[in-house]
């Protein structure tokens, strides 16, 4: 056996997971009583909460060590480290690309990797020696999830895997800072992008490092690790962006950037044909809905704001008082614009009926993928729309990173905020070129069996990741 775990997960369930030499991943549930008589056949424990482990009849004494979601590899001994060590990544490398090439060779015989566990699709393809270094890293991912409750009991997927190696690659070479331009900037005032521009300032030879969140909670977006630089939320205002340069002299940062992709999978998900069509072949999904909604393009950014806020309402819940307030509107006309939305978007708002209706009955939201979202009691409307259509997102750029992995071309993936990735690019005109297939493929990739979406994705590039300017595609 490559790995026998120990499982509690959040409802207090136990489960005994094993993953043999040949992929084949099985999940056995045990019983409460169960639990303490298999301890001793268990590589480890992993758990939600420590606590959980004394409602099934476990003792600290059984357990001789507690996952960290950190350690996708499954060595203690690289605990505290940032780097690993140089065999342990080249064997994960090569693992990598053969899995990799295995996503890419199964989509291509018509056969959707994420409808088959691990051991399903790999050892067709795979050699069981790179298998054991590719198995390490999605034991951390899959098992945590279904520690947390957030994952149904299955096996781990190749998607899952293709992520996981792409983002490890970005931990291990980084992202190149200008330290000088940090420094320059680093009396900013406001306190958040001036306590950031200091840390970049300062980082060892103008290279971050950072650590990424693969599981990323209930939604499944990815995030970053607790005290990683925080990838993900730099300010979009402010100089932060603009210490974040090409690793290459010469070079540039490129963005490609899923359009409103939370909004195209809510559009998606609604039965209407006809309503799906309207927003087919959009390029930009709000001057889309001000077409819907007003008859018209927006005229100017302050209308397309109007009309984005109002969408928000209409989908999220809400009052005429939260677009007058960010958009400086006044009340009544407001409430005008929210009416008028509400009424050419109205699946929309039976689609956020439905959804409550859902996860008031089931206690979860169900997934285009088969899996599903816990809902809680204090979950209000327009958070449980927010929590199914984000995850829908999340699985969707998922998939979309997978297929990004398999791409050869110029430029190394740098990391991914929310719904977009940042590249690192050489100088040349063919990185700009390569660009258009990247967000083609992307787009390809983002698409899930059973949500009717059209993503589009939009690409930009700069000397830095604050000053880039749109490249048409």
């Amino acid at each position: 056996m490559i790995f026998c775990d120990l499982i509690v997960d959040s409802s207090r369930r136990v489960w005994f997971a094993s993953a043999g030499r040949e992929g084949d991943v099985s999940v056995e549930e045990l019983s409460v009583g169960e639990a303490a008589s298999r301890i001793t056949d268990a590589g480890s424990v992993v758990c939600a909460d420590s606590r959980h482990l004394l409602d099934v009849g476990l003792e600290p004494a059984h357990v001789r060590g507690l996952l960290d979601v950190s350690l996708w590899l499954g060595d203690r001994r690289l605990a505290g480290r940032r780097r690993l060590p140089s065999e342990t990544w080249s064997a994960f490398e090569s693992a990598g690309r053969r899995l990799r090439a295995a996503v890419r060779t199964a989509s291509h015989a018509g056969i959707d990797p994420n409808a088959h566990p691990l051991g399903a699709l790999v050892p067709r393809w795979v050699p069981s020696a790179a298998l054991r270094e590719g198995v390490k890293v999605v034991r951390g991912l899959w098992l945590s999830g279904l520690a947390r409750g957030d994952l149904p009991p299955r096996g781990a997927h190749l998607t899952d895997l293709a992520v996981a190696g792409l983002l490890f690659s970005a931990e291990q070479t980084g992202f190149a800072v200008d330290r000088t331009v940090a420094s320059r900037w680093g009396s900013e005032e406001d306190p958040v992008c001036k306590r950031l521009l200091h840390r970049l300032s300062e980082v060892p030879r103008g290279i971050v490092f950072p650590r990424f969140d693969v599981h990323g909670g209930r939604t499944r977006r990815i995030g970053t690790s607790h005290g990683s630089f925080p990838v993900m939320g730099l300010p979009r205002e402010g100089n932060v962006r603009r210490a974040i340069v090409s690793s290459w002299s010469g070079g540039h940062v490129a963005s490609l950037d899923f359009n409103a992709q939370d909004q195209r999978c809510m559009v998606g998900a609604v039965p209407d044909r006809a309503f799906r069509d309207l927003y087919a072949g959009a390029s930009d999904f709000h001057a889309r809905t001000s077409e819907i909604v007003l008859g018209h393009a927006p005229r100017d950014p302050a209308e397309r704001r109007i009309v984005k806020e109002s969408f928000y309402v209409a989908a999220y819940g809400g009052t005429p008082d939260t677009v007058a307030s960010k958009t400086g509107l006044s009340v009544t006309d407001a409430s005008r614009i929210v009416e008028m939305t509400e009424r050419a978007l109205a699946p929309i708002v039976e689609l956020r009926t439905a959804t409550s209706r859902e996860a008031r009955e089931s206690g979860r939201i169900s997934m285009p993928d088969g899996t599903w979202v816990p809902a809680d009691p204090g979950d209000h409307d327009g958070k449980l729309m927010a929590l199914r259509f984000q995850t829908s997102s999340a699985i969707s750029f998922r998939r979309a990173l997978a297929r990004f992995s398999t791409i050869s071309g110029p430029g190394r993936f740098v990391f991914p905020v929310h719904d977009e990735v940042v590249l690192d690019l050489p100088p040349g005109q063919g990185s700009e070129v390569a660009l258009g297939v990247y967000a083609s493929e992307l787009e390809e990739g983002a698409r899930v069996p059973g949500l009717d979406v059209d993503f589009r994705v939009k690409v930009h590039v700069g000397e830095n990741y604050g000053d880039m300017r749109e490249v048409t595609r």
